[in-house]
């Protein structure tokens, strides 16, 4: 059974020059949203096996789309924070934009696809038992955008409204974008400009899910 989880922004670096990112995809010692907990070291045989230095079939995703390849992972490892790969982006029009989007902040947080090898539930005392994942099988990590990779519509507030505007903005204003992106962007942006004047502090806004 595969499994996913997301990780809020943790970009260790971004090399504009040499199209590499570096990135935390998983943080270790704490209990997430699905009553888990990933021990330090949970990826360590996967990485060494799967990973760059072994047969490489550990793959850099957008949105868990196998379709959308935007490099190949160049290293992974874990520190005391949690599990990080770097990636060389490729010099196709998606890696070019993942990058663009990397350094706009565009791309603002990470998942992995993996498969629970070894877990036990442990009991936390007052908190409610959890599962401890000790040893996964990694299938790839995702590079994400701020609003998610979700194709269903999704209620935004006001606040985030403006946040993706203000995002958007910035990559119009850059330019470099294939054009098929630079379309969406610009549609985006017209719509969002139009409904955010007229919206009320408590108010919320939906609209369709935009993915690059």
């Amino acid at each position: 059974m595969k499994h996913i989880k997301e990780l809020t922004a943790k970009i260790a670096d971004v090399d504009e020059k040499e199209g590499i990112v570096k990135a935390y995809f998983s943080a270790f010692g704490n209990i997430d949203a699905d009553n888990d907990m990933i021990q330090a070291g949970a990826h360590a045989k996967t990485m060494m096996e799967r990973g760059p230095a072994g047969t490489g079939r550990i793959k850099h995703f957008k949105y868990h789309d196998r379709w959308q390849v935007p490099g190949v992972l160049t290293e992974m490892g874990e520190d005391t924070f949690g599990g990080y790969f770097v990636s060389k982006l490729a010099p196709t029009m998606l890696g070019k934009d993942t990058l663009i989007e990397y350094q706009a902040g565009i791309i603002t947080e990470h998942s992995f696809g993996f498969q629970i090898i070894k877990s036990e539930k442990v009991n936390a005392g007052e908190q409610n038992e959890y599962q401890l994942i000790t040893e996964t099988k990694i299938w790839e990590v995702t590079s994400l955008t701020a609003w998610g990779a979700n194709e269903d519509a999704r209620t935004i507030s006001v606040k985030d409204a403006k946040e993706i505007f203000e995002q958007v903005e910035k990559i119009l204003k850059l330019g470099n974008l294939s054009d098929e992106t630079l379309k969406k962007a610009e549609e985006l942006y017209k719509t969002l400009k139009a409904v955010i004047p007229h919206l009320e502090p408590s108010n919320e806004l939906l609209i369709n899910e935009f993915k690059f």
